[in-house]
């Protein structure tokens, strides 16, 4: 274990809060100067990281900071650590989620210097009009692995670029992706420019860290959520069968990993640049196998009211002109719809 007297000594941070890691300092310069994702082991301050980014940039440019997280539970946690670290008032550390109505989540967003929230009431907020992004100075993403399919992350990521008159992104994870492709598909959807990676064995990172004895728990799901996931997993496997009889996939398993649905994307990719029809359903299945892995994500990590949310936009998306197959596929399935259904009770 590393001991040292040395702490943080920051505009806007709390005085002999923060120990100075030097793995820590180096990280928030690379990020405050480019679109960053910052990769981390857990338990070794990538929060850290974004807070010293966000408060050199309210020090320096002004306007506010907003960091998403997947769930609630660490929104509080940030927030907490936020009020603590930072000189700045505590009620302009604001929470964003479903539980603060949209009505007061717009008026808490003008006087806000900082806004830690959930991407889905984000989403719904700028695609409503409450809240604009053009003062936002830094956007931090937590768990950037999230960052696939239609992910709320995706959509907030693009409004701010579009929209911020001075964006920076820092993005956050332990682990951003299990290979090469599916890192650079999270910096393409955040928009980030600069991969900034330090393991366990980095020689500022080793003194940090300790032996860890992980304990499983294993959770019971309710039995609402579990019918609503088992209707998702008939699809999500009947939709594999018909990517395995075009020949792309190897088996018909619902639990595939991204690394092989990527795989099968090469291999559609490949099909289709040869003008070969089944390499056009089989992307268009491929799409509707993605909307369903996250609606499954959806239900089994965070709660049956993130998936409303999402059903919601896939039923609004299907219904615009010029919706793509995938999507009208999607909300017209009957088990889909059953589990809308449940998913509203």
């Amino acid at each position: 274990m590393a001991t040292t007297d040395a702490h943080v000594d920051e505009p806007l941070v709390a005085p002999e809060f923060l120990e100075r890691r030097r793995y820590q300092t180096r990280l928030a310069e690379t990020a405050e100067h480019d679109h960053t994702l910052v990769c981390l082991p857990t338990g070794l301050g990538k929060t850290t990281v974004s807070l010293l980014v966000t408060a050199r940039r309210l020090h320096e440019i002004g306007g506010r900071a907003l960091l998403l997280a997947p769930t609630k539970p660490l929104v509080r946690q940030h927030a907490e650590f936020y009020r603590e670290a930072l000189t700045i008032d505590d009620d302009e550390v604001v929470v964003f989620t479903g539980d603060v109505s949209p009505e007061d989540r717009a008026a808490l967003f003008g006087d806000a210097r900082v806004v830690i929230a959930t991407p889905q009431v984000v989403e719904n907020d700028l695609v409503s009009g409450r809240i604009d992004l053009a003062n936002v100075t830094h956007c931090t993403f937590d768990e950037c692995h999230r960052a696939t399919g239609d992910y709320a992350y995706n959509y907030i990521a693009e409004r701010y670029h579009e929209d911020a008159a001075e964006p920076l992104v820092t993005v956050m994870s332990a682990s951003p992706g299990g290979d090469e492709e599916e890192i650079l598909t999270v910096c393409r959807n955040l928009g980030v420019r600069e991969v900034t990676v330090m393991t366990e064995d980095d020689a500022d990172v080793a003194e940090y860290t300790y032996d860890t004895d992980v304990q499983w728990e294993r959770i019971e799901l309710p039995e609402a959520v579990r019918e609503i996931r088992d209707l998702l997993r008939e699809v999500v496997k009947d939709r594999m069968e018909r990517l395995k009889s075009l020949g792309v996939a190897d088996s018909a398993q619902v639990d595939i990993s991204q690394k092989d649905l990527n795989r099968i994307r090469g291999k559609l990719t490949r099909l289709m640049d040869n003008d070969q029809s089944k390499g056009y359903e089989g992307m268009s299945i491929h799409a509707e196998v993605m909307k369903l892995r996250q609606a499954l994500t959806l239900v089994e990590t965070q709660s049956v009211e993130a998936l409303r949310r999402y059903f919601d936009r896939q039923r609004n998306a299907a219904r615009q002109s010029g919706a793509s197959k995938a999507s009208q596929r999607f909300v017209s399935d009957p088990r889909v719809r059953e589990a809308m259904s449940k998913a509203t009770d």
